[in-house]
């Protein structure tokens, strides 16, 4: 989580929040003219969304301005998985167990061609 006590992050977050309501406006009002409609266009599309500018201004002050450390940025360190902890059975499109038990509870659901078929091994699997 963001350390919101440290006035660090409270700048930037306020200030990118300001300026990507503030940048799209003059934007609005001041659009880009030079010269090259192409370029002029894809600019003035982009500066014109408010979300985009402020994530940019966001982001760039969060990687150049210091005094945080990874932690209080909102970085968590990687924790390595054990290889013995995975569960192989399980697919990367399989609904979770309880959507899983109310598909399997109604048969006609399972002729569904965007549903996911139940296999034999994850059907005996969770009935033990």
């Amino acid at each position: 989580m963001i350390d919101l006590k440290l006035c660090r992050n409270l700048s930037i977050m306020g200030l990118s929040l300001l300026l990507g309501l503030i940048i799209p406006l003059h934007f609005e009002k001041h659009p880009i003219d030079s010269g090259n409609f192409e370029l002029d266009s894809i600019l003035n599309m982009l500066l014109n969304i408010k979300m985009l500018v402020g994530g940019v201004i966001a982001t760039f002050l969060d990687n150049t301005v210091g005094g945080a450390s990874r932690e209080q940025r909102g970085f968590r360190e990687h924790v390595e998985k054990n290889l013995e902890d995975v569960d192989d059975s399980t697919s990367a499109y399989d609904f979770p167990e309880t959507v899983q038990r109310i598909l399997r509870a109604i048969p006609i659901l399972q002729k569904l061609p965007i549903l996911p078929s139940i296999s034999q091994k994850s059907h005996v699997k969770h009935r033990v």
